[in-house]
């Protein structure tokens, strides 16, 4: 076929020959589209029901499933049960009041209340499906596994198992996956500072799950250094190895760092969202906001982390080394249990997409969380703590090492030593008679510092809602900057108080707030007030800037590393006594 104009140049019939392209494209793309379609309908028959010559089903006699169970475990016609509640716990993995909270709940959710059938039978108990999931979770074991005992088939038990982690997360995951609450974290606060490093939140590693299943064309991106393909998991836990933050699903190329680039809780941490900056503590006489996390050496040097010294050379860091790694084995010990109370975790996981094991991952936290909250009471660590003992966060009479209480008094401390010692930040409502090394309260009174020393010695600057005579007056202001023996005053009506950013009784230079009653005026008039300037609010972007800036800073970190060192070497004695055979 000739077209005219081909003779010419080979610029001359660009469109006609785009043109042919595009409609011999579109059409080879519309064959192979029929051809697909006409196969899918010949290899993939219609669903016809039960007709003549389909197997049928197998007579599984739930009603004799149901009844092992309860034999087994509950007891039937008044005999007591086959096995106790010891054994119950030991092959469910959760104590006995666990399961049933968990069974009362699901039971009457669509899939797994008890039906009828077209013909009249009643089909399986929502507890066969139930048991049928705890010996998937318990065992790591195949969904056909339990088909002799709980009398049921694979496809209802993969299907049970699916749909009993996602129930899991959206109902109990909102109370046993989420950050702690004020309470939770005094405790954790106070018992850390008991133990000897104050300002911790709890320890934080990653661990692998192998995935058996994982397809071979992602093998590249799943598959670690030691050639198995896993997902990585992220958890942080307090010394009763409750789980308060969990990250699963990083593919198993990743270390440790670039996992907790993509955690939620670094971003968290990286735009001030957590943790709180209201609770304070001190070591080594010096007062910071920012909590932290114990890790191992391959995180990076942020503010946020405490890592022990790589290479340490002197006693101190020896010592330091010695305590931290013994208190971040907590994290370590999580997953030992973990692994050994579900076995699904231990094993290689054969689901076939990462959602599910994430989802799987979720459920074995929150019912680790459930079994914790049901046997904390008994643990050893909580039968060696004085914190547990006294009954309360931060006692009274200095006995505080770290607690933070809104009520306390005579001296409640949080920087790992009592207020009455000097070594303390006494914080709380109501926090009296504190000479600690900072004072942080709406109400503290005679000389509670907030500067790093005594108030009543220079220094220090209160922070709250009244001052005597001898601490940093503030009437009904806020006491900023150091001074003389009178402390820094700002604000308020007291007489021979301090101006605001001078030193009383020291020759500073600055207006008495008691002497402006003469400017008035008139007799009768009061003073005109005298604040501080207003300062303009912070936009959001450059919010998250500033707390970027501080939660990365390397310096903070060696500064603070360096500030528990020297604490942790001084108490060594006491320190390391639990873990010194």
């Amino acid at each position: 076929m000739a077209l005219s104009g081909w003779e010419e140049d080979e610029g001359a019939n660009d469109d006609v020959t785009t043109s042919v392209v595009v409609a011999a494209h579109v059409a080879t793309l519309l064959e192979a589209r029929r051809r697909a379609l006409a196969a899918a309908q010949i290899h993939r028959p219609r669903y016809r029901g039960s007709v003549p010559g389909r197997i049928p089903n197998r007579p599984r006699n739930f009603a004799l499933g149901l009844q092992c169970i309860l034999r087994d475990y509950f007891g039937v016609d008044g005999l007591p049960p086959v096995f106790g509640r010891e054994q119950f716990e030991r092959r469910f993995r959760v104590p006995m009041s666990v399961f049933l909270r968990i069974y009362r709940a699901i039971k009457d959710r669509p899939f797994w209340v008890q039906r009828v059938n077209a013909t009249g039978q009643p089909q399986a108990h929502p507890l066969q499906k139930l048991v049928a999931v705890f010996r998937v979770l318990a065992y790591g074991e195949s969904y056909d596994r339990a088909d002799e005992y709980v009398r049921l088939s694979r496809s209802t038990i993969a299907t049970a198992v699916k749909l009993f982690t996602e129930f899991m997360v959206d109902d109990f995951g909102p109370l046993y996956l989420r950050p702690p609450t004020r309470r939770e974290i005094e405790s954790i606060l106070a018992r850390n500072a008991e133990r000897g490093l104050p300002g911790c939140l709890g320890s934080l590693d990653c661990s692998h799950w192998e995935w058996s299943s994982c397809p071979k064309a992602r093998a590249g991106t799943y598959q670690g250094r030691d050639g198995r393909r896993s997902i990585v998991i992220e958890a942080i836990c307090d010394e009763d190895t409750w789980i308060y933050h969990i990250f699963a699903g990083s593919p198993g190329s990743l270390n440790d760092i670039n996992v907790l680039y993509q955690s939620p809780m670094y971003m968290d941490v990286v735009t001030g969202k957590w943790p709180p900056r209201d609770f304070s503590f001190t070591v080594n006489g010096n007062t910071r906001t920012l909590l932290y996390y114990l890790v191992d050496g391959i995180y990076p040097r942020f503010a946020f982390f405490v890592a022990p010294y790589p290479n340490p050379q002197t006693p101190e860091q020896r010592t330091f080394n010695r305590l931290q790694e013994a208190l971040r084995k907590d994290v370590e010990r999580l997953f030992g249990i973990l692994t050994a109370r579900f076995h699904v975790m231990l094993h290689p996981c054969r689901m076939w997409t990462v959602p599910r094991m994430v989802l799987t991952t979720q459920t074995v936290a929150i019912l680790h969380n459930m079994v914790v909250e049901a046997r904390r009471d008994n643990f050893l660590s909580r039968s060696r703590s004085t914190h547990y003992g006294a009954g309360g966060v931060g006692g009274a009479d200095g006995a505080g090492g770290g607690g933070v209480d809104p009520d306390a008094t005579d001296g409640a401390g949080v920087g790992g030593a009592p207020a009455g010692g000097g070594g303390g930040a006494a914080v709380g409502v109501g926090a009296a008679d504190a000479v600690g090394g900072a004072g942080l309260g709406a109400g503290a009174a005679d000389g509670a510092g907030a500067g790093g020393g005594p108030a009543g010695d220079g220094g220090g600057a209160a922070l709250g809602a009244a001052g005597e005579a001898g601490g940093a007056g503030a009437g009904t202001g806020v006491a900023v900057g150091g001074g003389g023996p009178g402390g820094a005053g700002e604000g308020g009506d007291e007489a021979g108080g301090a101006g605001a950013g001078g030193a009383a009784d020291g020759g500073g230079a600055g207006a008495a707030a008691g002497g402006l009653a003469d400017l008035g005026g008139a007799p009768g008039y009061p003073p005109p007030a005298v604040g501080a300037a207003g300062v303009a609010p912070m936009s959001e972007f450059m919010r998250i800037l500033v707390a970027t800036g501080e939660a990365k800073c390397r310096e903070e970190h060696e500064a603070l590393r360096e500030d528990l060192c020297a604490h942790v070497f001084a108490q060594r004695g006491d320190l390391l006594s639990p873990y010194v055979d």
